[in-house]
């Protein structure tokens, strides 16, 4: 369409007719063309943003051309000297050069008629001049505007006129400068040709100094482009962040419709992979895969620094690489990471938005320095990332629980104070269930630790499926677990706890082994028993094991068991102060034989009298001395301090034996029987003096420890009882092992004997049992004649108890023996019958002034 515009204009119009005025001197039709080869050479290129427009100096060859020169001879030398520049030097494609070419002879004819019709025959000087010049080039740069939105509108089918408006204000400006250039030039030309050289060596100094202070603004520019990169990609602690805003850059930058990021690893294998492409991220799967002997290649190429594919140089595996892309040309460079992981990468910026420039050296410069900045930036993403990732996981540490994952204490005590708050400030109520396994550590002992985490883990699973929204559920340590059950009463608490006993109760099988759970919970109420966090968790577990000793359902708190728990604390502190400064004393109750009320023994007792709160009763301070780790300091003390009153007893003339307990801790204890030798060898005390008491239950968490280290005892002649028989559950088989002496009956059975069949009948059973095991029995408890009477019946041998004595400092029990020891009484039995021909079994006591009494059997 063009060509066929510029033969109309050549053959139809009157352009040959038009008058020119004739010049003084008129240059040669190839000096011309020269001219037009240099100034399609020597393009100055603005660049804004994006965009980017030519300022062509080849306006000031073709206004001299219209003053100089005939239509053929000027269309020929711009045609002949701007192909030579497009073809040769810069390989313009056919298809546009063929439009270049077609454009240029429209633009010079339509310039050439327009410039002599103003003129009208006259010389090209003054105002005249400049006008016909400027509306030659603004009808040409009309023209080229018009040719170009029409090819873009025929291949894409749309004009952006915003675009449109730009470039011909832009083309209008220029061209008023071109205008009164080209008028000044021809001016010069017309009246003093002489001059002409120096304007052309002022024009080249001009443009070499312009090109200068071009470059110079474009390496400034590119350097805050880069300060910007740099700060973009240095602020995004995400690798793909981090490599999101650099494309991003790059596209900037480099004024490029594309820019992609791949990182490969060792293996080859793609492992990050974002393209930046018109404004929009894909990622990945989103893009097509890459063949890997095309990216092994791209890869290969930058390997010793950026790689350049100018314009019509682009190679085949990099236009086999970006498969879905177009490639008019690129540029590639290297990017490696090898902080974190090992790992190779390639930048690749292609297709330049810019129709009058491609990549250069200067682009490849740039693009290694920001892939060098990116790998920076990258490696500090790697960084923060793994950072983050050890700060969560850390995080998650601190505040979970690492065998279950559940919250643990610390993160528990946040959410209760979180909740505490809440109900400060709004009135509602929650409820915290401490919960406690029974037995677990049978579980351990038995099964094995590993077995009891597989418990533990199975109980939080359970737990974890009972919650509701906004429960929460943590472990606290050990076998203990808390709940914190929002928006409840103290009724719908309770039933919560007892779904959740039943649910633990469950049938749980560990390795192939059925394991029975049970839990005891406490319940306290918020805001009806606390509203503190840590008052809240100590009065559900004091609950709990409130609930444990019961051995019942939940229990719910009751402010009377916070009672014996501050002052269990107190006496935990304090107990530990009065054995080490020695206020423990140690007192003794006498053991009488009761055929002769003869003084067998005595019992070494612990008594503490606390300074403040009076007597503490044994029963209270000796499990505080368990829990607190101090019962074998105390056992030790008991021991030592009795066995030092009975050798003054010996030596003033109380031949007397000793009786001490010993603790649970002390039977498990392998070394407590070289103790006992090392004391009885630096006092010289007779081994088969001392009696040495052990509960039933002391024997029951490990048997076969507890019957070595008394057989260990046994062997050094120290006698051996078992105390308060009848109250665990002995098995037969190891009492039949052990290396007992004597067998001393619970008080609680000697003391309602007389009234309870049952209790007689018991007492009877371990009298008989320690007889045929070839024992002695000791009745505990005794506190009046009817009983010692009863237990003579019943064939007990010994006794002990407050008819006697109550348990004296190691002073007056010396006093008491020598002065208030009781005496043999005079007894007398008498057989009755009472016509059930003894079938029929009572009895009966009083007393005599003599202290004769009569049995009726």
């Amino acid at each position: 369409m063009l060509t066929a515009f510029a033969v109309a204009l050549l053959v139809a119009s009157p352009v040959t007719d038009l008058p020119m005025a004739q010049p003084r001197f008129v240059g040669p039709w190839w000096a011309f063309a020269l001219a037009f080869a240099a100034t399609e050479q020597f393009v100055i290129h603005l660049h804004r943003r994006r965009d980017a427009h030519s300022l062509s100096l080849s306006e000031l060859p073709l206004l001299l051309g219209y003053s100089m020169l005939g239509p053929v001879a000027l269309v020929g030398a711009r045609l002949l000297g701007s192909a030579f520049t497009l073809l040769v030097v810069k390989r313009q494609g056919p298809t546009k050069l063929a439009f270049n070419m077609a454009l240029f002879a429209s633009e010079v004819l339509l310039g050439l008629l327009i410039f002599r019709a103003v003129l009208d025959g006259q010389a090209p000087l003054g105002v005249r001049a400049w006008v016909a010049a400027l509306l030659s080039i603004l009808a040409t740069n009309l023209l080229g505007t018009l040719a170009v939105s029409a090819v873009i509108w025929l291949t894409e089918g749309r004009v952006q006129l915003a675009m449109l408006r730009e470039v011909v204000t832009i083309g209008t400006v220029l061209a008023v400068g071109n205008a009164a250039a080209g008028a000044f030039v021809i001016g010069v030309t017309w009246t003093a040709p002489e001059a002409l050289l120096p304007l052309v060596a002022v024009a080249v100094f001009l443009y070499i100094g312009y090109q200068a202070y071009l470059s110079l603004r474009e390496r400034h520019a590119n350097l805050q482009t880069l300060y910007r990169f740099t700060s973009s990609t240095a602020r995004s602690g995400d690798t793909r962040e981090a490599a999101a805003a650099m494309l991003e850059e790059v596209c900037q930058l480099l004024r490029c419709e594309m820019a992609e990021f791949v990182l490969v690893a060792e293996d080859g294998e793609p492992v990050l992979r974002i393209r930046h492409q018109d404004g929009q991220l894909r990622q990945d799967d989103d893009l097509p895969a890459p063949h890997t002997d095309d990216l092994a290649w791209c890869l290969a190429r930058v390997a010793d620094g950026p790689a350049l594919f100018p314009a019509g140089r682009t190679e085949a595996p990099l236009t086999r690489y970006l498969t879905d892309v177009p490639v008019k040309d690129a540029v590639l460079a290297s990017l490696d990471l090898e902080l974190v992981q090992r790992l190779r990468g390639v930048i690749v910026a292609a297709n330049r938005t810019s129709e009058i420039s491609t990549f250069d050296g200067t682009d490849a410069e740039l693009v290694g320095a920001l892939a060098r900045h990116a790998g920076v930036a990258l490696e500090n993403g790697q960084l923060v990332e793994r950072l983050r990732r050890e700060a969560a996981d850390k995080a998650h540490q601190a505040n979970h629980d690492s065998l279950t994952q559940l919250p643990n204490r610390t993160l528990l005590h946040r959410e209760l104070g979180r909740a505490c708050d809440r109900s400060r400030r709004d009135g509602s109520r929650f409820a915290v269930l401490f919960l406690d396994l029974d037995n677990f550590k049978q579980v351990n002992d038995t099964l094995g630790h590993a077995t009891g985490d597989l418990l533990l883990q199975e109980v939080a699973g359970r737990l974890q499926g009972l919650l509701r929204p906004g429960d929460v559920v943590g472990r606290l340590g050990g076998d203990e677990f808390a709940l914190l059950v929002a928006d409840v009463d103290a009724d719908e608490a309770l039933v919560i706890a007892d779904r959740v006993t039943a649910e633990l109760h469950q049938p749980c099988v560990l390795h192939d082994i059925a394991v029975d759970v049970r839990a005891s919970i406490g319940v306290a109420m918020c805001p009806d028993h606390a509203t503190d966090p840590d008052d809240l968790m100590q009065r559900a577990d004091v609950t709990m094991y409130a609930a444990k000793s019961a051995g019942g359902r939940p229990r719910l708190y009751d402010p009377s068991l916070d009672v014996f728990t501050h002052r269990r604390l107190a006496l935990a502190a304090e107990l530990r102060t009065a054995l080490h400064r020695g206020d423990l004393e140690v007192r003794y109750q006498p053991r009488l034989r009761l055929a002769d009320r003869k003084v067998l023994g005595v019992e070494a007792l612990a008594r503490w009298a606390h300074p403040e709160l009076g007597p503490v009763p044994p029963q209270e301070f000796i499990p505080i001395a368990e829990e607190a780790g101090l019962i074998d300091e105390l056992t030790r003390i008991v021991l030592e301090r009795a066995i030092a009153d009975a050798i003054r007893w010996h030596r003033d003339g109380q031949q007397i034996e000793l009786s001490v307990n010993i603790s649970a801790r002390s039977v498990m204890d392998p070394a407590f029987p070289a103790h006992v030798t090392e004391v009885l060898r630096r006092t010289a005390f007779p081994a088969d003096m001392l009696t040495l008491e052990v509960t039933e239950s002391s024997m029951l968490t490990d048997p076969v420890r507890a019957v070595a280290t008394l057989e260990a005892l046994a062997r050094m002649g120290v006698r051996l009882a078992i105390d308060d028989f009848g109250t665990g559950f002995s098995s037969m088989a190891y009492l039949k092992r052990l290396p007992l002496h004597e067998i001393k009956v619970d008080q609680g059975f000697v003391r309602h004997m007389l009234t309870d069949d049952n209790d007689r009948v018991i007492v009877q059973s371990i009298v008989d049992l320690a007889h045929n095991l070839g024992m002695s029995c000791v009745a505990e408890g005794v506190e009046d004649d009817e009983t010692v009477l009863a237990l003579m019946a019943l064939g007990c041998e010994e006794a002990q108890g407050y008819l006697w004595s109550d348990p004296l400092p190691a002073d007056e029990l010396f006093t008491w023996l020598s002065t208030s020891a009781p005496r043999a009484p005079e007894v007398e039995l008498q057989v009755l019958t009472d016509g059930h021909s003894g079938q029929d079994r009572r009895w009966a006591a009083r007393h005599a002034g003599t202290q004769r009494a009569v049995w009726t059997r």
